[in-house]
């Protein structure tokens, strides 16, 4: 915007002491030279790409950190519990087996001998040294412990990493008193739950919409061929859980819209009688001189001298729109867990704007024209929003997910050349969410 100034200025002195130039040479400056987008327009962009970047490094940088710290507490403990478990004194040991000696030899009158008690505490040592009891006591620290004791079965419930019941547990468990149920042992242990209450996302995805029918007065020769097409566009969101499985969630989403209209033997009629015509496309009609193109001459040529007060020619031209515009989703979601799978069904409103809107007029052999609509901007649409989030944990914060898309516009979009239409997208994105 400051070199245009600065060229307006330049040419301004440059023409003193001469005529005031004509408006018409302003607006062909302007559209020669464009609209200069503001520096703070450009930067927010990269702004935004840069605060994700760091959210992803930190996330990244967080999930290293705690498998550390995780990784070290484990082995201190696991250290500290050989060393309660390898500890007790030899006259525990030898008391635990006179004990459970004298016990069963007077339930059972006599079957069980001094000998096989002295093999099970042999056993039991040659077990430890192996580490097999203590995996399995760390596994399960509470177990059931079933024994005869006067002539009747009694059955408790011990804790054998505990230093004060270790001396019990050990023996038993290597005479096979104490009872692991199999599919315990047998199933691997369920993924953990989640850590925290919030879950940020982050992701990337393809949307496909509708097209309007289109009403154009093209004339008896005139067609029009119509196609969108939609840029992948980024999405950060952040969940909160408020009751059990129920989870809030909004967030942010950056989209942008090109409609491409191809026009062939269109009537283009001109609104003064002269070289100054009305180009249809789907928000209205471009106004265009001959001035406003470059490389050449008027392509249509004179207006016919003889005929109506409105003159028409037959054009073949091109129209694109481009439209970028930001989404702000809000729904309400319900999550069930499978294992490390997950599923979330969300529902609710998500709400439209656009920011900023052009289009841009091509003929054939000349430099396309470009024109800002800021009518445009700013206008709010309401979309009834549904997805399905199906997510794999790989671990107890960090998930990658695949989300289907479908929205559709609450109110009807009525524009000048197509008819009333409620406006219908299907998406689908990929990411990466972070709980915490």
């Amino acid at each position: 915007m400051n070199n245009l100034d600065d060229f307006e200025k330049y040419l301004r002195d440059q023409l003193k002491g001469h005529a005031e130039p004509e408006p018409l040479m302003w607006n062909r400056l302007t559209d020669a030279i464009g609209r200069a987008t503001p520096w703070y327009t450009r930067s927010a962009f990269k702004y935004a790409f840069t605060a994700i970047g760091a959210m992803v490094f930190g996330a990244v940088s967080s999930y290293v950190y705690l498998e550390q710290h995780q990784t070290k507490a484990a082995i201190s403990k696991q250290t500290q519990t050989q060393q309660q478990i390898e500890s007790p004194s030899a006259s525990a040991s030898n008391s635990a087996s006179t004990n459970s000696s004298g016990s069963a030899s007077a339930s059972t009158s006599g079957s069980l001998a001094a000998s096989p008690q002295q093999s099970i505490a042999n056993s039991t040592k040659g077990s430890l040294v192996n580490g097999n009891v203590k995996a399995r006591l760390e596994a399960f620290p509470n177990v059931l412990v079933a024994s005869l004791r006067n002539d009747s079965i009694k059955t408790e419930v011990i804790n054998p990493i505990e230093s004060k019941h270790t001396d019990r547990a050990l023996p038993l468990l290597a005479a096979g008193k104490i009872k692991l149920p199999l599919q315990t042992i047998q199933n691997r242990p369920q993924v953990l739950p989640l850590a925290g209450r919030f879950e940020l996302s982050i992701a990337t995805g393809n949307t496909c919409s509708n097209l309007p029918s289109f009403e154009y007065q093209l004339g008896p020769q005139g067609m029009q061929h119509a196609a969108s097409r939609q840029q992948q566009s980024p999405m950060l969101t952040l969940q909160a859980r408020i009751y059990k499985n129920w989870h809030l969630q909004t967030g942010i989403q950056m989209s942008q819209t090109t409609l491409e209209e191809h026009f062939y033997h269109t009537d283009v009629y001109s609104f003064d009688d002269e070289q100054h015509y009305l180009f249809p496309y789907l928000y209205g009609f471009r106004q265009v001189s001959d001035e406003e193109l470059h490389e050449g001459p008027w392509p249509y040529g004179p207006n016919i001298p003889v005929g109506p007060e409105i003159s028409k020619v037959k054009a073949d031209y091109s129209s694109v729109l481009n439209q970028h515009k930001l989404v702000l989703p809000f729904t309400l979601s319900y999550h069930q867990q499978f294992g490390p799978f997950e599923a979330q069904l969300h529902a609710g409103l998500a709400f439209s704007f656009a920011t900023k809107t052009s289009q841009t007029l091509a003929v054939a052999g000349y430099l396309p024209s470009t024109i800002y609509l800021h009518a445009q901007n700013g206008r709010l649409q309401t979309f009834a929003q549904s997805q399905l989030r199906l997510s794999y944990k790989a671990n107890r914060h960090l998930s990658i997910f695949v989300e289907p898309q479908v929205r559709s516009s609450i109110q009807q979009q009525n524009l000048v050349h197509a008819s009333p239409y409620r406006s219908n997208s299907k998406a689908l994105f990929a990411g990466l969410s972070w709980n915490f």
